[in-house]
């Protein structure tokens, strides 16, 4: 008797190795994602600082806490989804450096 066809047992095996494929395929996909948001997020966060710099060089101050959103409406910052309005940041001028130190409190939304 001549039976053509699969066994149960072989097309278990062929799932399970499709499986393995699609989850390994998966979490690769979502590690290049997670790596390109982190890429974005430094990005805005250098524009930001840069932006922050050149409003306190042209307001000629020294010392003062900013919202993004001033400097959306300054045309320092192109946020045109406004993701980073709610970021807040404070701008120092350090004499001895001769540098401004910025920090920042918020994250652009994704």
């Amino acid at each position: 008797m001549n039976k053509k066809g699969f066994t149960l047992a072989e097309l278990l095996g062929v799932i399970v190795v499709l499986s393995i494929i699609i989850t390994m395929a998966t979490i690769s996909v979502v590690s290049i994602i997670n790596r390109s948001k982190n890429r974005i997020n430094s990005e805005n966060e250098k524009t930001l600082k840069e932006a922050a710099k050149m409003y306190v060089q042209d307001k000629n101050i020294d010392d003062v806490d900013v919202n993004a959103s001033v400097l959306i409406d300054e045309g320092l910052l192109d946020d045109p989804k406004e993701k980073c309005k709610d970021v807040l940041l404070h701008i120092k001028y350090d004499k001895n450096e001769h540098d401004y130190i910025i920090t920042m409190t918020g994250k652009c939304e994704d």
